[in-house]
């Protein structure tokens, strides 16, 4: 026997069985990102975890398989143990090893080509996942072990295809079904198990005994009883979308102007159109923030989307005007100005009537005009509008506007957001188990 097919026992259940501890780990951290928390092979913007598990690509191939990727990397390990071990067990018993060989083989190149897709995804996004490169390497591993430790040619004659696939497949099957099933028993992630079945109603006998809560959850608490029955559950079903929502990095595009502090628990981006009426009612949610809870609970970055092809290449239409663009160009060269909101206001305040001239000439109010004008046609305005435009591509955005809180995206409905910067951020706050289910 040659040494190459002496390590096969040893290295091929012993790298499947580290995928499979590996997958469970990472499908765990995945939880612990959709609940509010950070993994821990998060370090910074390029070398993330989270930017990989909660992308777009990730996020589509979980919604058609029904499982995340890290659960679909499990399926596959566990697959490689069992075949791993039945290839061991024929060894033994000196049994026909071709069919074992031959589904080893099968598992490796699944996995190769697997793992070449989601790198190819990982470069795209410009993130380093450091747990994804250790699943390559397991992978890798196995695939050079099964092709390479094991006796040749690489598909055995005595192997019969129809029984290799069968085989594969049922094992497949049967694993993908049982952590669908262990799945859909988990709890969503963050969400609280109520005390009692069914929903509680607020100001009965089974409520929340209040007297537990932290200080600052007893007035979220308050603040949400206070509500109709209608905006409590439109909070339920705000505070389910934001907890389902993927988390990516808000620190890899420098701030250019920040309202609050930059230590609040609440960190808010907006991305805005200036003719967009839904935004002008964020705005107004702003508004009411500013006056209603202390200065040092939430802090804003105003971004833009103008919603026109002449400044916005992701958008195909126009006003012919450019009035949109004017808007946006011109609250970026009001950027670090005493006077930015306040023209931000009456901007918003007077959308209806807005054209591209009339933004100018309500900007020359808060700034002078030449140099006002001299900074919209500039390139480093142009370059600062391209990096909104990048930035809130990032979330797949389809319209405005787009609001983001604490790196994932939140509906802009005012009672959900009140209530988080109230809560400081804290989407698991117990405050809110006394919520209607959402539909």
């Amino acid at each position: 026997m040659k040494m190459e097919t002496r390590i096969a026992p040893l290295l091929l259940p012993l790298l499947s069985a580290g995928m499979v501890l590996l997958s469970v780990f990472q499908w765990g951290e995945l939880r612990t990102v959709q609940a509010g928390g950070h993994a821990v092979c998060s370090i910074n913007a390029t070398v993330n975890c989270e930017t990989v598990w909660t992308s777009h690509f990730a996020e589509r191939l979980h919604h058609l398989a029904g499982l995340p990727v890290a659960a679909l990397g499990l399926v596959w390990g566990l697959c490689a143990l069992v075949v791993s071990l039945f290839w061991l067990r024929q060894r033994s018993k000196q049994h026909n090893l071709g069919n074992a060989i031959a589904a080893l083989r099968l598992l490796a190149a699944v996995g190769v080509f697997a793992c070449a897709v989601f790198a190819v995804a990982s470069i795209q996004m410009g993130a380093i996942c450091l747990t994804c490169l250790g699943t390559y390497g397991l992978v890798l591993g196995f695939a050079g072990t099964a092709i390479a430790a094991l006796p040749q040619p690489l598909w055995p004659p005595s192997a019969r295809p129809d029984r290799v696939l069968l085989g594969c497949l049922a094992l497949t099957v049967i694993f993908f079904g049982m952590l669908r099933a262990i799945d859909a028993a988990l709890p969503e992630p963050g969400a609280r198990q109520p005390l009692e079945k069914g929903p509680i109603a607020l100001g009965s006998p089974r409520t929340m005994a209040t007297d537990r809560l932290s200080e600052p959850d007893k007035k979220v608490f308050d603040y949400l009883s206070r509500l109709s029955p209608e905006e409590r559950q439109e909070v339920s079903e705000a505070l389910s979308t934001y907890r389902r929502a993927p988390r990516f990095s808000i620190d890899k595009f420098v701030v250019r102007e920040r309202l609050g502090p930059l230590d609040a628990p609440v960190r808010m981006v907006d991305f805005t159109d200036i003719r967009c009426s839904h935004c002008r009612h964020l705005q107004e949610i702003f508004e009411k923030l500013k006056k209603e809870v202390p200065r040092n609970a939430f802090s804003l970055e105003s971004r833009h989307f103008p919603l026109d092809h002449s400044c916005n290449p992701s958008v195909p239409r126009s006003d012919g005007q450019a009035t949109s663009c004017v808007g946006a160009k011109t609250q970026i060269c009001m950027e670090g100005k005493p006077k930015a909101w306040e023209l931000r206001n009456k901007l918003f305040a007077l959308q209806a009537d807005l054209t591209a001239e009339k933004v100018l000439e309500i900007a020359s109010g808060f700034s002078n005009r030449p140099e006002l004008e001299r900074c919209i046609a500039s390139a480093e305005t142009a370059s600062k509008l391209s990096e909104d435009i990048q930035y809130a591509l990032t979330y797949q955005l389809q319209g405005t506007p787009l609001l983001l809180v604490n790196g994932r995206e939140a509906l802009p409905f005012g009672p959900f957001i009140l209530a988080m910067v109230m809560a400081g951020g804290n989407d698991n706050s117990p405050a809110f188990m006394n919520l209607p289910p959402p539909r």
